[in-house]
């Protein structure tokens, strides 16, 4: 991510300082053709006197400045564009070399700004799984205690789906952590297979909600280069987004087919949509389109998405949302098609 940023940053840096320096050059180069020119115009008219015999002996014809013609004229003004783009090489060279340097040093503290954040986040995150944990088996051995009396049972169960959230939130600060840092090894894989092994996996929680996945098309041995675990994950994400946030009795259909260089997967679902005004900041960090989406229940921190618009990023592809309203959503996923 830095270098890529760092390498950005580089080329603003020299197009504003080439900039500069074409602007100065080409006004240099008008300047000097102009004082040539004028310089010439007034050989020329020298040349007209000798010719009408006015001029005085030093600047007869064998004189230098009697012997300039057009073609010195463009080959002087050739030498000084010569020079200029020579000038100009070597600004690009030694200030490309600096803004190169010079980039580094703006964004280290950057980078190592967010590293101690990642880091801590990460940290944190280890750090509450294990009270955590004890606190959820400690609360479901208390549940299936027979001396509770209803309303502690009552009480025990709620503090335990809110352990179960934390739990949850927890486990996507750490999938995020590891997300911004962990290396990927690229395989070529079909997504077919993995679509459908998602849509095995993933029919447990629709059941649950009352809403069914259906594949409204999945071409035959597409393939594609990816990180296979982070692949999966992506399509659970974007799956897991459109049961949560559909309604009883719903639908979410899974498409993938082949587009030119690109593999197309859209997910698309009949749920409650989102506003317009919030697809912008869909995939923002702990960001949520709509409080009452998770007035149902539902465990919803705004990382999901977060993590899936990491996941296609560095996989060189793209993804976008359109929805409306008590309609439904429907994200689309592009990337690279793997090469045969």
């Amino acid at each position: 991510m830095f270098s890529e940023a760092r390498i950005k940053l580089t080329l603003w840096y020299l197009a504003i300082i080439l900039f500069i320096s074409s602007t100065l050059s080409f006004g240099f180069y008008l300047k000097i053709s102009g004082l040539i020119e004028e310089e010439y115009r007034r050989i020329e008219t020298r040349q007209e006197r000798v010719w009408q015999g006015r001029m005085p002996p030093e600047m007869r014809q064998d004189s230098p400045f009697a012997r300039i013609t057009g073609e010195d004229l463009d080959l002087i003004k050739k030498n000084i564009r010569r020079q200029i783009f020579l000038i100009n090489g070597y600004i690009i060279l030694f200030f490309g070399g600096a803004g190169y340097l010079l980039s580094g040093k703006t964004l280290e503290p950057i980078e190592k700004a967010l590293e101690e954040q990642k880091r801590f986040v990460e940290d944190a995150a280890h750090e509450l799984k294990t009270p955590v944990t004890a606190l959820k088996t400690s609360l479901e051995v208390s549940l299936m205690d027979k001396k509770n009396d209803k309303k502690t049972k009552k009480l025990i169960k709620d503090n335990l789906e809110d352990v179960n959230r934390l739990e949850k939130l927890i486990l996507r600060l750490l999938r995020l952590a590891r997300q911004n840092g962990k290396k990927m090894n690229f395989e070529r894989i079909e997504v077919g297979k993995i679509v459908d092994e998602v849509i095995r996996k993933m029919r447990v929680v629709a059941n649950k909600k009352d809403v069914r996945i259906l594949k409204r098309k999945i071409d035959k041995n597409i393939v594609i280069r990816a990180d296979q675990n982070s692949f999966r994950e992506l399509l659970i994400i974007l799956i897991d987004n459109a049961i949560k946030y559909n309604k009883k009795g719903g639908k979410v259909w899974i498409e993938g087919v082949s587009k030119g260089k690109d593999v197309v997967i859209k997910i698309e679902d009949n749920g409650m949509g989102i506003e317009s005004e919030n697809l912008k900041k869909i995939f923002d960090r702990f960001y949520q389109a709509d409080v009452s989406r998770t007035k149902n229940g539902d465990d919803g921190f705004g990382l999901g998405l977060a993590i899936a618009k990491k996941i296609v990023d560095e996989h060189r592809g793209s993804i976008k949302v359109s929805s409306k309203k008590n309609e439904g959503s429907k994200f689309e996923v592009k990337l690279p098609r793997a090469e045969s």
